[in-house]
């Protein structure tokens, strides 16, 4: 315990600069919390996020101006009044806008009331905009409305329709069609500089559900999927699919969604830079208030702002429009509330948004800026890419400020599905909380007292998840309630090149959470039944049900739908799901892959193998992986059987779990015919209830399994991962990742280094140091191992021995000669050294294969030893994962 405590001094000593987050330990009782959400609990945060919103679509008009107040009514105003009284209403956005008006002005629209404008309102510094009469909150629309068959016409392509309007073209385009009010919704396309659609499935459009392939686009002829459109800018004309007929005669309501802002913050300029900012343009002293706005690229966007307030709004299917020059560049952006540019006292306030593109509530900058101030409080956001995002990529340009930022008492529900979640050849991202490319290593770089807490996160995570990207030193997240799928992404920590992320597993989370991330945080999660019964009865056109051959009371339907949803498997067509189709060798580790996360390209060994094939990643990383056996021939297109299926489950199982005894599993008639190879996977599967027998009491392990049976198979395994993964005396740190040496491999590795190792009968290494007395450091250098690929196995336990009672073990990370910063702790026996934190700044084509590790013994008395008589060192490994290093080192 004396070496352990001194250790501790010498880190607090040696590693300070690298102490991102102190665990915040005024509060004994915040103890890390991680179980099951129960129904209760479900339901008791739908029903506080369901009376938030109908709090927020219900809320009064409770502000007041100092200046002149004027009406706006579409149902009986008119441009020619004077608009100080509802009497003599204006009747048009326009003329607001043509209108001089006076800081501290006021301009209300009336309840009720419904306008349709392409364009923006431009809400000048100084002025109030809010609601006055009674009612639903004054409705504005910013789109176009292409209801009728009338505005359709049949091109020479089947099933694809022009639309006879005037929908613009390089000034603008049309983001999202919604029909029928969100029923369904459209797919874009755009063209790459490669002449190849972006496109990146599985989508779902409320009604279809596809997976296209990045195929070459020429123009409307090349509209394949049920909705899809194109929006050609050169010739201003908008194309759309629809398999049922004229769109205007399927839908009763068509809307298309316009490339302008709903109400734009006009920017004042000024002679001298604000003090705080130090820029001499920016809008100033807004409020917005109590309007509802459907459509647009922003809700409320602007540039530059001080003193702006938007709350109690509503803001519903915005954005999907292209970033830049339209038909030329595929970025496509927009949300609710934006700031582009510097910020001051920037509060978003008792919002509620939904169905939009990227994020809800943000501030954004390219370069150095200041964000002081950002509040984002009680708001609701859902169906949206993102809820609240901070998005700052500097350019390598130093000096950003972000300072007295609040986010908090917000609820975000369902982030990363809805139409959000159709983003072809960009991904899900499904972020709760988005800092992207804070990069606090920037030179003259600030972050201070910036607070995320008391949020309530339910049900996020389209695609892998990525719940939040962030650097954990820019904010101090704490006090929140996560109610999560289990395996997702949780946290991405790095910059975006050398991302370090965790999933949604409870070894991750302790993991973090004892880093002293989200202190006093509650982490429920979901599992497989949780997640269909949300998208069954809470998420509206879902995808659940799509596939045409599968009845509602079709034995395997809940699992179909389950893998469906996850993303697992695709439907051979896009509304046929082939339940009783047999799934071949490379469909199941594709699955398999998929269901781990895997985004590792890779290339296999195998030589029938083709690496342009699409299956490919998927056996690379099954290969990888010890999920099958590898050299050879892999047999592809073979189907698999139901023994080679258990056996890839309980490999893959084996990646993070003690499996234990296998006695006990369930004995069969035909268990004399399960291959040798297999047996302890069908054991594994049949004894935790992944695979069951038949009624003749048989388990058929030569038999091809078929799609639903692989489904079945998937979906009872996640729920025994599930299970596993919160029995702590199942976690395994994962030793098929790690490389291990000790003994004659680790005297090998150290044979050419700046030591003399040498072995002792126990297999340990004692070692003859560089230098003797006096200078009490022991040298370690494995040198250009081509075993070791310190990028993909960055965390290092060494496990030692050391009979120096009164000193400890610190370390520090060598490379060329310059000490390299890295955190390090250890405890009796083993030093655990994290060396993520410089993989991202030394040359990977010098340092990829090799390090010096420095020990040195922390004491006065070690200063008069000699170490050789007192350390070994009896092995040292290098794993891929923190949790893994961390169950290793003990």
């Amino acid at each position: 315990m004396k070496k352990l405590l001194a250790f501790i001094l010498a880190l607090v000593t040696v590693f300070s600069p690298l102490t991102i987050l102190a665990a915040d330990t005024s509060d004994s009782a915040n103890e890390f919390f991680y179980e099951k959400a129960s129904d209760a609990i479900i339901q008791k945060y739908m029903d506080e996020c369901e009376a938030l919103i109908n709090e927020i679509e219900n809320s009064p008009t409770e502000v007041t101006v100092t200046g002149t107040k004027y009406y706006v009514s579409s149902s009986n105003g008119n441009d020619k009044n004077d608009g100080l009284s509802p009497e003599k209403a204006w009747k048009t956005i326009e003329k607001v806008n043509s209108m001089t008006l006076k800081p501290g002005d006021g301009v209300f629209f009336k309840r009720g009331d419904t306008w349709r404008y392409f364009g923006s309102l431009n809400a000048k510094s100084g002025i109030t905009y809010s609601a006055y009469g009674e009612g639903a909150k004054p409705y504005f629309i910013c789109s176009l409305d292409a209801a009728g068959a009338e505005k359709w016409t049949l091109t020479d392509a089947p099933n694809v329709y022009r639309y006879n309007g005037i929908v613009g073209g390089q000034d603008t385009d049309i983001g999202c069609i919604v029909f029928d009010g969100g029923r369904a919704w459209g797919i874009m396309v755009v063209k790459e500089s490669n002449g190849l659609r972006k496109d990146n499935g599985p989508v779902f459009n409320g009604i279809d559900y596809y997976d296209n392939e990045a195929l070459p686009f020429n123009g409307y002829a090349d509209l394949i999927g049920n909705l899809e459109f194109w929006h050609d800018v050169n010739e201003e004309i908008l194309y759309i699919r629809c398999n049922e007929g004229n769109p205007g005669e399927v839908f009763k309501s068509i809307e298309l969604v316009d490339d302008d802002p709903a109400i734009n913050l006009v920017s004042e300029k000024f002679d001298t830079p604000d003090e705080v900012m130090g820029v001499k343009e920016y809008a100033h002293d807004i409020l917005v208030d109590n309007i509802n706005i459907f459509g647009a690229s922003f809700g409320v966007g602007a540039q530059n702002v001080k003193n702006v307030t938007v709350q109690n709004c509503i803001f519903k299917w915005i954005g999907g429009n292209i970033q830049g020059a339209k038909g030329f560049e595929t970025a496509r952006y927009g949300n609710a509330v934006e700031s582009f540019g510097y910020s001051d006292n920037f509060v978003i306030q008792h919002n509620y948004a939904s169905q939009v593109y990227d994020c809800c509530w943000t501030a954004q900058h390219t370069g150095a800026v200041v964000f002081n101030g950002l509040i984002i409080r009680e708001n609701v956001a859902e169906y949206a890419n993102t809820g609240p995002e901070v998005w700052l990529n500097q350019n390598g340009k130093p000096g950003a400020v972000v300072t007295n930022m609040k986010i908090y008492n917000n609820y975000n529900r369902y982030i990363g599905h809805g139409w959000s979640h159709q983003r072809p050849g960009e991904g899900p991202e499904g972020g709760i909380f988005y800092g992207a490319r804070v990069t606090h290593e920037t030179s003259g770089s600030t972050f201070s007292n910036n607070d995320v807490y008391n949020n309530v996160n339910i049900f996020a995570g389209g695609g892998t998840g990525n719940y939040k990207f962030i650097h954990k030193d820019a904010y101090n997240f704490h006090d929140n309630t996560y109610i999560l799928e289990y395996g997702k992404r949780y946290a991405t920590f790095e910059p975006w090149a050398n991302a370090k992320s965790y999933r949604y597993y409870k070894a991750d989370l302790q993991a973090i959470y004892n880093m002293g991330y989200d202190p006093g945080s509650k982490f429920y999660y979901i599992d497989e039944k949780d997640l269909l019964e949300m998208y069954k009865t809470a998420i509206p056109n879902n995808g659940v049900g799509v596939f045409e051959d599968i009845a509602d009371n079709f034995w395997g339907r809940e699992s179909v739908d389950y893998v469906a949803l996850k993303g697992l498997f695709n439907g051979v067509t896009p509304t046929t799901f082939s339940p009783d189709g047999k799934m071949t060798r490379a469909m199941l580790v594709t699955v398999l892959a998929r269901l781990a996360g895997n985004t590792d390209k890779g290339t296999s060994t195998y030589t029938d193998v083709n690496q342009n094939a699409w299956y490919a990643p998927g056996v690379a990383w099954a290969e990888a992986n010890n999920i099958v056996n590898k050299g050879g021939k892999f047999r592809p297109d073979e189907n698999a059987t139901r023994e080679e299926m258990a056996d890839m489950l309980y490999r893959y199982a084996k990646m993070y779990f003690k499996e234990g005894n296998l006695d006990g599993a369930q004995a069969f008639s035909d268990s004399s015919n399960i291959t040798a190879a297999y047996a302890d996977g069908v054991k594994f599967c049949t004894k935790n209830g992944i695979i069951g027998g038949y009624p003749d009491g048989t388990v058929g392990p030569k038999k091809n399994a078929t799609r639903t049976e692989v489904a079945t198979m998937i979906m009872r395994f996640v729920s025994y991962l599930a299970k596993a993964e919160s029995d702590s005396s199942k976690v395994l740190a994962k030793e098929t990742d790690a490389i291990v040496l000790k003994g004659e491999a680790l005297k090998s590795v150290l044979d050419n280094s700046l030591v003399k190792p040498a072995l002792e009968t126990d297999g340990s290494v004692k070692f003859v140091p560089f230098a003797e007395k006096g200078a009490p450091t022991i040298s370690l250098m494995h040198a250009y191992n081509p075993s070791i690929d310190m990028f993909k196995n960055p965390y290092v336990v060494v496990k030692y021995k050391c009979d120096i009672d009164s000193a400890s073990i610190t370390a520090m990370l060598v490379a060329n000669g310059s000490n390299i910063k890295a955190r390090s702790f250890a405890d009796e026996n083993a030093l655990l050294i994290d060396m993520s934190s410089y993989t991202s700044t030394v040359d990977r084509s010098t340092y990829k294969n090799s390090m010096i590790i420095r020990l040195t013994p922390w004491g006065s008395t070690s200063r008069e030893l000699d170490l050789t008589d007192y350390f070994t060192v009896e092995e040292i490994v290098f794993f891929d994962n923190l949790p893994a290093a961390q169950a290793y080192a003990g």
